[in-house]
């Protein structure tokens, strides 16, 4: 902590905040300190990424933690649009480049964003949000289910229910619809997705 706060913000790189931001509020600081900290943590997450403490879904468990519905709300708006605006950009980049689901889950255990994101999701055009859609099912549609372990057991049962519906229902149509869309080298990752989608309606 001491050398984080000798030195300005700017200048934290991610291998000296990463294990901060990793052990913030369980082991090391409290709410004020991970505040303070918390845009440079923020703006790292949204480049490479590479330490757990800087990856979304953690920040939001943190953020929880911290009672960031208790800060000022042009603080609240401000987190708010920094996930918001991470999950469109990942969308249009390759699921090998950055991981959207990341900014998704952070999303959804915050309790806000969720039917938003996933319009954009629908909306988004091109083969990579095809590509982040199928990771996000092979990543979480088994876990949507009524699971009360691992992360999204932490989400609450009326968003795990929308995000789950949605997958099966208007996902699908997305997946079958980018079919012509995606590259060949690619095209596993969806007919994949797809046949996990099936199963899950067995």
């Amino acid at each position: 902590m001491k050398l984080l706060v000798s030195l300005p913000l700017r200048q934290l790189g991610d291998e000296q905040i990463g294990p901060y931001a990793a052990y913030a509020l369980t082991t090391v600081g409290g709410a004020d300190d991970y505040r303070y900290f918390l845009p440079r943590i923020l703006e790292l997450a949204t480049g490479t990424q590479g330490w757990p403490g800087l990856d979304p879904s953690l920040i939001g468990e943190k953020l929880k933690r911290a009672r960031w519905l208790d800060w000022p709300v042009d603080e609240q708006t401000a987190i708010r649009h920094v996930f918001e605006e991470a999950w469109l950009r990942a969308l249009g980049r390759h699921s090998d480049e950055e991981n959207a689901e990341d900014w998704f889950c952070g999303m959804a255990g915050l309790d806000f964003g969720v039917a938003a994101a996933l319009e954009a999701l629908d909306g988004s055009r091109g083969g990579n949000s095809a590509l982040q859609l199928a990771a996000i099912i092979q990543g979480s549609v088994f876990e949507l289910k009524g699971s009360k372990s691992g992360f999204w057991g932490n989400v609450s049962d009326d968003n795990r229910a929308v995000i789950r519906t949605w997958l099966l229902d208007r996902g699908a149509k997305k997946l079958y619809r980018a079919l012509d869309s995606v590259s060949e080298a690619d095209l596993w990752h969806v007919e994949q997705a797809l046949q996990v989608l099936e199963r899950q309606r067995a």
